[in-house]
């Protein structure tokens, strides 16, 4: 990142942003979550299975929506900015990419292949920040962020693929309708799940979405540069953590005081995790920024102060969420995700003419506001467990 920004303008980060914000909230969704169902399953052949759909549903939506993207191209990129131009054809392989990571992802977790996966994750970053460097370096353009994150998406898929093959090919008793019989037993995940990491994207990158439509491409790019930066611990640590968890939590899942002890331990290191890493970032943050990524990123380092207290609650939260499908509570985590979406979108509505620092501040009262909800009704929810 320091090396990039100085690359790439706040601008052309922020068009790479509005490229993100719009494969993240199909990509999360585009399995139907069958994804998550791939731990639920005691045999491996069913699980087999599940990662078949889960693979299938995100290549007929993503042709779907290559469809849609062809035919009314023109009238998409008038809403969202001519910026991405030829790029919004490549989003649908893009997110099948990311649909079938996922189903890789936790299909490996399943295994206890961790290792693995986190080797995918770092294969996955050193290709893409390798293309992104070398095409700024002798050429312009936000092309090279994009293509750089494409790229880098398979890298991550084939590395991942080689574990899972024998096992997929394997299953002798792989039909269609056995299939479709795990599409029916875990039909949960795609009715609420689905939904609900749905809304959690759109609440998520709408927010950039927006910004970029009543703040600006620029402003986008600070704004992109903090998620990136703040969100890491999330998509990294907090990631590793919570599939472990899940993984555990599963297997526990008829024994809920065993999971109350995962969980209470599980919480206390992602509290001082969540205080190591974010604490520095809160009261440094201008100077940080400044010193790491170029004078000119000042401002990130102002946007990140106000951010802090949203993106540790939500490093948190995220870990454990998984505890709603553990318990087949889906509808709890719909509700919560609503419940962000309809906030976010008040925020814009009411602050859209005001600073973008106040704007700022309101948005991340709020959403640190949801999270700690959320993570009250995880911590209710085990306790009910108990009790019961």
């Amino acid at each position: 990142s320091p090396i990039l920004t100085r690359l790439y303008s706040p601008s052309e980060f922020g068009i790479f942003a509005l490229f993100i914000a719009v494969v993240s909230i199909f990509g999360s969704v585009i399995n139907g979550r069958y994804d998550l169902a791939v731990m639920q399953p005691e045999s491996d052949e069913d699980a087999a299975k599940v990662f078949c759909l889960g693979v299938g549903i995100s290549l007929l939506l993503s042709l779907l929506l290559m469809s849609l993207v062809i035919i009314f191209h023109d009238l998409i990129t008038n809403v969202i900015g001519d910026e991405l131009g030829i790029w919004i054809l490549i989003a649908p392989i893009s997110i099948f990419l990311m649909g079938f990571f996922n189903m890789l992802n936790y299909l490996n977790t399943r295994n206890l292949h961790y290792r693995d996966v986190a080797q995918a994750k770092v294969v996955k970053s050193a290709v893409m920040s390798t293309i992104q460097i070398c095409y700024g370096w002798l050429l312009q353009g936000s092309s090279g962020l994009i293509s750089g994150h494409v790229v880098a998406q398979l890298s991550a898929n084939l590395s991942l693929i080689s574990n899972v093959k024998n096992q997929i090919f394997t299953v002798r008793s792989m039909t269609l309708s056995t299939v479709l019989e795990q599409a029916k037993h875990y039909k949960n995940f795609p009715l609420y799940s689905a939904p609900s990491a749905l809304l959690n994207g759109v609440s998520t990158q709408l927010s950039s979405i927006l910004i970029s439509v009543f703040f600006g491409a620029s402003t986008l790019g600070f704004y992109s540069l903090v998620q990136r930066v703040l969100g890491a611990p999330s998509a990294l640590i907090g990631g590793a953590i919570g599939q472990v968890f899940y993984q555990q939590a599963s297997g526990y899942k008829k024994d809920s005081d065993a999971i109350h002890r995962l969980y209470s331990k599980t919480l206390r290191k992602l509290v001082f995790l969540g205080i190591c890493i974010y604490g520095p970032v809160f009261f440094l943050a201008e100077d940080l920024f400044a010193i790491v990524f170029g004078e000119e990123w000042r401002v990130a380092g102002t946007y990140a102060r106000v951010l802090v207290p949203f993106f540790f609650l939500r490093f948190v939260f995220a870990a454990v969420s998984t505890i709603f499908s553990v318990y087949d509570r889906m509808e709890v985590e719909l509700f919560l995700k609503i419940t962000l979406l309809i906030g976010v979108l008040w925020v814009f509505f009411m602050y859209r003419n005001s600073e973008f620092s106040l704007f700022l501040s309101y948005y991340s009262f709020l959403c640190a506001g949801v999270y700690a909800l959320a993570l009250w009704s995880v911590h209710r929810l085990i306790g009910e467990r108990v009790r019961t």
